[in-house]
């Protein structure tokens, strides 16, 4: 396969309303579009948004490493078989000195460049044997009342699973919360909370306590000390996910270390696509589970990520599109609470014709 041209395209997008995430105030995300063009005329895209909090690079550096790939890209044959293509990667001089964000969108460009030549998708081209729709987590933030509300639409909408962000230094008032949560959605729906390891031991066990285990699927990076973590499992028997401090545990078996059984990834921070899969078999082999989660990438970011969270086996918490007041897909990647199989394989068809124009296309 060989490689004609690698395009960038930058992207602002704001928000419907303002979010916190990871203790960041947002308004809009600012980022990148890769499109991968081969000789042939076929397109893959990627995306490069790194979001503070979550990426140690900025924008300017993941831009700065995706020219120095670039150059020396341009006119290249690289293998089309995903075993091959995957080696290529993690040998590939410039990709393996570029920061984890542009490494992951000029990786997922051309390994999606080589799926659609052989016309499937990029979950497909790695592996993925199903073609069931991938299940997707509800995204939760707000008030009580916001919570408790928003919450029964995602019900209504399909959604099985939601995620939402607790913490707070008010732990009675993150408990209620939680409580009108549970009665909105009624006790088939599972509920992931993140608390950003924002609490002391004794506010998190003070949280526990309230909530109860039942409905909970996991409490993602409960305690501000990784060293405590054990200690709040044991007493408060909620099963444990570890998201920003996953490094603390990457040596150590996950479903047993500190109660922790999901291991929540931003894949654009982690690394190469290699790496990620290597992790996700040594997880399975060790009993733990890895959950894919969005730091609010585009719908095309959120494509990559919804092949990806295919070859996991769990609920994607990819759910952030409906957060921005626009897209760049024309239709919604997540319908009645999951990613219709048939939509994981992506073209430049799906865009909206605003951003399609911007294509130079082959």
């Amino acid at each position: 396969m060989k490689i004609d041209a690698i395009r960038l395209y930058g992207i602002d997008r704001p928000l419907i309303r303002p979010l916190v995430m990871r203790g960041q105030g947002i308004v809009s995300r600012e980022g990148f579009i890769i499109q991968a063009v081969s000789a042939d005329g076929l397109s893959g895209f990627g995306e490069v948004s790194p979001f503070p909090g979550v990426h140690a690079e900025l924008l300017k550096k993941a831009r700065f490493d995706h020219d120095m790939s670039c150059y020396l890209l341009k006119g290249m044959d690289v293998p089309d078989d995903a075993t091959a293509l995957l080696s290529w990667c993690e040998k590939f001089e410039p990709f393996v000195k570029s920061c984890p964000s542009a490494r992951f969108g000029l990786e997922t460009a051309i390994l999606s460049l080589a799926a659609s030549r052989k016309r499937v998708s990029l979950a497909t081209f790695l592996g993925y044997e199903g073609t069931a729709d991938i299940p997707c987590a509800g995204f939760l933030q707000g008030s009580v009342r916001e919570v408790a509300e928003e919450g029964m639409k995602l019900k209504v909408d399909g959604f099985t699973t939601v995620g939402l962000s607790v913490g707070g230094k008010n732990v009675p008032l993150e408990v209620e919360k939680v409580i009108e949560l549970k009665r909105a959605l009624g006790r088939n729906i599972k509920i992931r909370l993140n608390a950003n390891a924002g609490w002391t031991l004794s506010d998190a066990l003070l949280f526990a306590r309230g909530v109860g285990n039942d409905q909970i699927e996991f409490l993602e990076e409960p305690l501000t000390d990784t060293r405590e973590w054990y200690s709040f499992f044991r007493q408060a028997d909620i099963p444990l996910a570890a998201g920003a401090h996953l490094g603390d545990f990457e040596e150590v078996d996950l479903a047993q270390a500190a109660g922790v059984k999901y291991a929540v990834l931003t894949p654009s921070s982690f690394g190469g696509v290699g790496k990620f899969l290597r992790f996700l078999t040594s997880s399975r082999e060790q009993g733990g589970k890895v959950v894919i989660a969005s730091c609010l990438e585009s719908g095309i970011g959120l494509n990559i990520l919804s092949n990806l969270a295919a070859l996991t086996g769990t609920s994607a918490g990819i759910a952030t599109a409906c957060l921005f007041k626009e897209d760049l897909l024309t239709t919604p990647l997540v319908m009645r609470g999951a990613v219709p199989f048939q939509r994981l394989a992506f073209t430049a068809d799906d865009l909206v014709p605003e951003f399609r124009r911007r294509l130079i296309l082959s």
